[in-house]
């Protein structure tokens, strides 16, 4: 009887893994396009992918939930804060093999939301390929 329980809950394991493995999603960004992160089941942000090389990858997360009011001198505008963040590759992936590896990208603890960029050039050119895990809040409706 432990044997047969111990292989049930073995196959729901093996079963809850594929579903979870079949939610996330590659796509192919192009770069300098914001990618809405509410889109992707994550919070209020865009991902922009500004250049890719072979040292690093440079990106800019845009929040649209912290704006800062700044006056001018015709009035009073609001301004989004961009924060530039630079990720550089690896020795080891955090994902894969080392010749099509993911690497760690973005991640949110509040929604669970996670984006992963893949070091391929089998890409398109002008675009570069990431794996989106969504996250639990948000529409879900990844990019064409």
């Amino acid at each position: 009887m432990i044997q047969r329980s111990a292989l049930v809950a073995a196959g729901l394991l093996v079963a809850l893994g594929s579903l979870a493995a079949v939610e996330s999603e590659r796509v192919d960004q192009p770069l300098n396009k914001a990618l809405s992160l509410t889109q992707c089941g994550g919070l209020n942000k865009e991902l922009i992918i500004q250049e890719v090389n072979a040292e690093e990858i440079r990106y800019l997360i845009i929040d649209y939930d912290r704006m800062v009011s700044r006056r001018l001198a015709d009035g009073t505008t609001q301004q989004v804060p961009q924060q530039q963040q630079f990720k550089r590759p690896k020795n080891k992936p955090d994902e894969g093999g080392q010749m099509d590896g993911f690497y760690l990208l973005y991640s949110e603890e509040k929604s669970g939301l996670k984006i992963y960029f893949q070091n391929t050039i089998a890409t398109p050119m002008g675009t570069v390929r990431l794996r989106i895990t969504p996250g639990k809040s948000g529409n879900k409706v990844f990019p064409n």
